[in-house]
C-alpha cells in the first residue's frame, strides 16, 4: 500500500518492496525518485493497545522509527499507519515529534502534517 501511495504522489525508480524482510534493521523503505530526490518511510500496522493512546511497548516502537526518520537524510520522508485510530493519535499526539514527516493513512491516503493538519 505505502508503494501505491507513493506511486500516485511521485514517480519513483522501479523497485521490489518485499525485498527487505520485515523486521529487518534500518528504514523500512528507503528509495530514490526518478530524479534522484531520497524517499524514506517507516510503516506501522500497530493497533493503539489503550483507547486514546499507544501502550508503552508501542510508544518505545514508535519512538524507534521516529528516530530513525529524523536522523534520515532525505528529501521526503514518511511515517505510514494502516489504522484510523492510530493515524488520529500519531496526529494529534505525537506529529510535533515527526517535524518536515508526512503522516499518512493507507489505503485512504489521508495525510496529516507535523504541523496537526490533515490534508485530504
Amino acid at each position: 500500500m505505502a508503494k501505491e501511495y507513493l506511486g500516485t504522489v511521485m514517480s519513483l525508480r522501479p523497485f521490489d518492496i518485499g525485498d527487505k524482510p520485515q523486521g529487518a534493521p534500518g528504514l523500512d523503505l528507503d528509495e530514490l525518485t526518478i530524479d534522484g530526490r531520497r524517499v524514506v518511510a517507516e510503516i506501522k500496522t500497530t493497533t493503539p493497545y489503550q483507547g486514546n493512546d499507544l501502550g508503552a511497548a508501542q510508544k518505545a516502537a514508535f519512538e524507534k522509527d521516529f528516530v530513525k526518520l529524523n536522523a534520515a537524510s532525505a528529501d521526503l520522508k514518511y511515517f505510514f499507519v494502516t489504522d484510523r485510530k492510530t493515524f488520529e493519535i500519531v496526529s494529534r499526539k505525537y506529529s510535533k515529534r515527526l517535524p518536515g514527516v508526512n503522516v499518512v493513512l493507507l489505503p485512504q491516503g489521508e495525510v496529516a502534517r507535523s504541523s496537526g493538519e490533515t490534508v485530504t
